[in-house]
């Protein structure tokens, strides 16, 4: 008896020892960097998981960075900036803030087989970019002085970009689902609006600032394309398009509206509205 209970000792040992070793070895691809003094942090797995982070320039800096599943995480912090990049699943984020005027911050989050978060900021402004799922990509950028926010998540394989690139500053949001395409973007004399969403497959949705105004476009549905832009301070536009329809609206020409398969085309816009 004292035999037999000692080998089912043993074999519950080495049970526990296995699964123990078991849940290590599942994370032993995670890597973490942390960078709040100049300089630059590099980790690296041997299965190619790695992690980098770089501060630089003046003021308070944090860089943060972490990766698994054969996944890279980057983040860069300059002059009193926040940078976070977290990456898993075989994806890549970047998070590289570099402020030369005000503080700025940034978080790159990426989850799936090749997908793929950016952000990027030069000169001050918040920026969010989620990619989750395979083959996705949201970028996020800030490229004029005047700061600004700008976000972007991509989801199922969706396409996204949301840039404020003027002086004057702006919000640009940008969204997209199961393959969807979608571009927001405040650019010239800036302190405008731009909102685009995409859902499905091919599905195109865009919107362009070109002043202090608004555009929301929104594209639901396999090969649906909304489009708008805005040049006059004040205007607002709307376009929408479902089930494959598409529309198109400004403040500076007339709405166009096609809808098809029973979906919806509309355009609300200073320039006249149609659908």
């Amino acid at each position: 008896m004292r035999e037999k209970r000692s080998g089912a000792a043993v074999l519950a040992g080495a049970m526990l020892l296995a699964i123990s070793i078991g849940r290590a070895n599942a994370n032993s691809d995670n890597v973490s960097c942390q960078s709040i003094a100049p300089g630059q942090l590099t980790k690296q797995k041997a299965d190619g998981t790695s992690c980098s982070t770089e501060v630089d320039g003046t003021g308070s800096n944090i860089a943060t960075a972490t990766a698994s599943n054969k996944s890279q995480a980057t983040a860069l912090a300059k002059d009193g900036a926040t940078a976070t990049a977290n990456a898993a699943k075989g994806s890549k984020a970047t998070a590289q803030i570099a402020s030369d005027v005000v503080a700025g911050s940034g978080v790159a989050t990426s989850s799936g087989k090749l997908a793929k978060a950016v952000v990027s900021i030069s000169f001050g402004g918040s920026g969010t970019s989620t990619a989750r799922g395979g083959h996705s990509f949201a970028s996020s950028s800030i490229t004029g002085d005047g700061g600004g926010t700008v976000q972007a998540t991509a989801i199922d394989g969706a396409s996204v970009v949301a840039e404020v690139g003027t002086n004057g500053g702006g919000s640009a949001f940008a969204s997209g689902k199961k393959g969807g395409e979608a571009t927001a973007m405040v650019l010239f004399n800036g302190g405008g609006t731009a909102s685009a969403t995409a859902h499905g497959k091919t599905s195109n949705s865009s919107a362009t600032v070109s002043d202090n105004c608004e555009v929301t476009t929104i594209a639901d549905g396999f090969h649906s394309s909304a489009m708008g832009d805005c040049r006059n301070p004040g205007s607002i536009v709307t376009v929408k398009a479902t089930n494959g329809s598409s529309a198109s609206g400004s403040d500076a020409n007339a709405p166009v509206c096609h809808p098809v398969n029973g979906g919806i085309a509309r355009v609300r816009s200073p320039a006249g509205n149609c659908g």
